[in-house]
């Protein structure tokens, strides 16, 4: 039950209870270092996923701009199947714990290492993120600690040369969308 605190100054009401839905929550299970170490690839396999790193931040800031229908418009559209196989899991309203182990266990089954591994994990930490509602930055650091460059700052280089060739001129015009 929560507990509501009243106070004189301008009948400022602050409910300070702890909201049970935070426990309720899933909180995304861990990679296993067996699945990290199998996913092991070289730097220039690991700059091939950078698109889908890219998609999937995209995504997610859209997803928090636009809800649901973020993900009805990009389900199916992408070229990465088991990214369009897990967002219409989404969209049929499959619990993040459902949906969690459903994506290992496909990933698991399909037995990929290197590089295809690593594209199947960023998709299950990206989509995960998205359904458990964590912030886009949250997402933006567990990718970018799964692609593991030896230079960290080359994802930010990348950005800002897309943001450089794309001539932006107002908010409305960059490449990918932002979160309020």
């Amino acid at each position: 039950m929560a507990t509501i605190y009243q106070f004189q100054v301008e009948k400022l009401e602050i409910d300070l209870s702890i909201n049970e839905a935070i426990h309720d929550q899933y909180s995304i299970t861990p990679l296993s270092q067996k699945l990290l170490d199998q996913s092991c690839c070289s730097e220039e396999e690991k700059r091939d996923l950078v698109p889908l790193f890219v998609e999937l931040l995209s995504l997610h800031h859209s997803f928090k701009d636009e809800g649901i229908s973020a993900i009805e418009s990009e389900a199916g559209t992408t070229n990465q199947e088991f990214l369009n196989e897990a967002l219409r899991h989404v969209l049929a309203g499959v619990k993040p714990e459902k949906l969690d182990r459903f994506l290992m266990k496909t990933i698991k089954k399909s037995r990929f290492t290197g590089k295809k591994l690593l594209e199947q994990l960023m998709i299950r930490q990206g989509v995960l993120s998205i359904v458990t509602d964590n912030h886009p930055t949250a997402t933006h650091q567990v990718l970018t600690e799964l692609l593991d460059f030896d230079d960290p700052g080359y994802l930010l280089a990348v950005i800002i040369d897309a943001l450089s060739a794309s001539d932006v001129q107002g908010e409305d015009e960059l490449p990918f969308k932002t979160c309020r």
